[in-house]
């Protein structure tokens, strides 16, 4: 099943967006708008209804169009299908495979609708393609694949959904909340839900906006995090966020230096990494990235032509549109409601991020707002497209970067290595996850130092510790865009 892609055009202004469908009179193009996809899942009693319900209202209150998209196993388990079914020879793949096809068709569905109607939108899923691998064995799930003629899950994991929400049941550190009464679809003891939970994170391993979101805060605590999470996804700017990358002192025992670039096996670190997780699952994968030119295609030094940019930043025409006149000179307008909101285009990058032989692309543009907060926009793009943009648009003054990207989970939390292999081969990066910080990036950047505990990193009094891997030497916090950043690190000292 190729993966979905979505149509284009800007979201996420400070304020309410007012989008709408403008048919360029000139050129007859029809101009779409950005439909994101975010996959809601969790083990069972997790908050998923309360968080569909949450994220609806503040995203319908920004002005975007909202869809939710039912889940289809409640649907087949409450009009007739029964557990005893899956009992039969071979059912549970036919089940789990009936049960993708119907989620990605629902999905599908709505995604069109939502295209087709000229505003921002964002989708709502209530599980996603992935889930079923949470409730067979791999054998099974190769089974699944193959039906669906899939190689891998890449195209219906990254390839498929810009986020994956993964809301802890209850039933793992929220015990006395835990219960089945808002779904007689479901009928798991607590153990159960432990055991369902742990496997549907393991389902979207891989997924490079992977949440986890636990129950290390109260109920309204989690909720925020999902919302906050949410609004960095669509644009929408925070305040006074947390480091999330760290620098990794070296691995002194590993000889990272006399791997080939490329090679898929024989890392020592993917081996190093997986004695110390045990039998908690890693994924690698290898990553190209690519920055753009966003000033080709007009008139030599001036700015570059509305196609151009529109193409290659996935963005069109409406009320909520960056004005692209700016542009040559750095800035952007989005107006909302008839407020202007000036943005500065940062830079723009393609990437493709390739386990085996499947590979997904995606296309980011990076802004900064007037008060200096950083604002990425991110969409999933064909191989077609990266291929285009790559051949005519590489930036010439840059070096194509190369990574291995080392993702996993500890302690219901998603980390990730990059380890550098080009330009640079002597760096490795900790991403992990992190929201807002209610005593600000300094007190996290000092216990960081020390691979101390970091308290608060929820925003939430009284809110547990979240802990650094401990076989990990996590060094200082790194800015997006400093010295460290590929940003930084793929300038060249002389043009070709």
């Amino acid at each position: 099943m190729a993966a979905l892609e979505p149509s284009t055009a800007p979201v996420g202004s400070r304020t309410p967006p007012s989008p709408s469908r403008n048919r360029n009179s000139q050129s007859g193009d029809d101009h779409g708008n950005e439909v994101f996809k975010i996959v809601l899942t969790g083990g069972p009693c997790a908050g998923k209804t309360t968080a569909l319900a949450r994220l609806s209202a503040f995203l319908n209150e920004r002005g975007f169009r909202v869809f939710t998209v039912p889940e289809a196993a409640t649907m087949l388990f409450t009009n007739g299908v029964r557990f005893q079914d899956l009992d039969a020879p071979g059912a549970p793949v036919v089940f789990q495979h009936s049960l993708m096809r119907m989620q990605m068709e629902l999905e599908d569905s709505f995604a069109r609708i939502a295209a087709g109607t000229g505003y921002a939108s964002v989708i709502l899923c209530d599980r996603g393609a992935c889930d079923g691998k949470a409730y067979v064995d791999q054998e099974k799930w190769d089974q699944i694949l193959a039906l669906q003629h899939l190689e891998s899950e890449v195209p219906i994991r990254e390839g498929r959904y810009n986020a994956v929400f993964h809301l802890v049941t209850a039933a793992n550190g929220a015990e006395k909340f835990y219960t089945l009464a808002n779904n007689e679809a479901r009928s798991e003891s607590p153990e159960m839900a432990r055991e369902v939970d742990i496997k549907s994170q393991q389902a979207w391993i891989g997924h490079p906006r992977h949440y986890v979101f636990d129950n290390s805060t109260d109920f309204e605590g989690k909720m925020q995090r999902v919302v906050d999470s949410m609004a960095k996804i669509v644009g929408l700017p925070l305040v006074q966020r947390t480091p999330t990358k760290f620098v990794l002192r070296p691995f002194t025992d590993l000889s990272l230096d006399e791997q080939p670039a490329g090679t898929p096996r024989g890392d020592p670190l993917e081996t190093w990494l997986e004695t110390a997780l045990g039998e908690e699952p890693l994924m690698v994968f290898d990553v190209e990235k690519i920055y753009v030119l966003l000033n080709s295609g007009g008139t030599e030094g001036g700015p570059p032509t509305n196609k151009l940019v529109k193409r290659l930043s996935g963005m069109g025409e409406g009320k909520s549109d960056i004005d692209l006149t700016a542009l040559g000179e750095a800035e952007a307008s989005v107006a909302g409601g008839g407020i202007e909101d000036e943005t500065t285009l940062e830079y723009s990058f393609i990437r493709r991020r390739t386990h085996g032989a499947n590979s997904g692309y995606g296309h980011t543009l990076v802004k900064k707002g007037a008060n200096g907060e950083r604002i990425e926009m991110k969409r999933i793009i064909s191989r077609r497209e990266y291929d285009w943009m790559k051949r005519m648009y590489a930036d010439p003054s840059r070096h194509i970067v190369l990574q291995r990207r080392y993702t996993f989970l500890w302690e219901q939390k998603a980390f990730s290595i990059h380890r550098y292999i080009q330009p640079k081969d002597d760096l490795c990066i900790l991403h992990c996850q992190a929201a807002q910080n209610a005593e600000g990036p300094d007190a996290f950047a000092e216990a960081a130092a020390v691979g101390a505990s970091i308290d608060g990193i929820d925003g939430e009094a009284g809110g547990e510790a979240m802990r650094f891997p401990p076989f990990l030497d996590v060094g200082d916090p790194l800015d997006d865009d400093g010295k460290l950043s590929a940003y930084s690190i793929s300038v060249r000292t002389a043009t070709p």
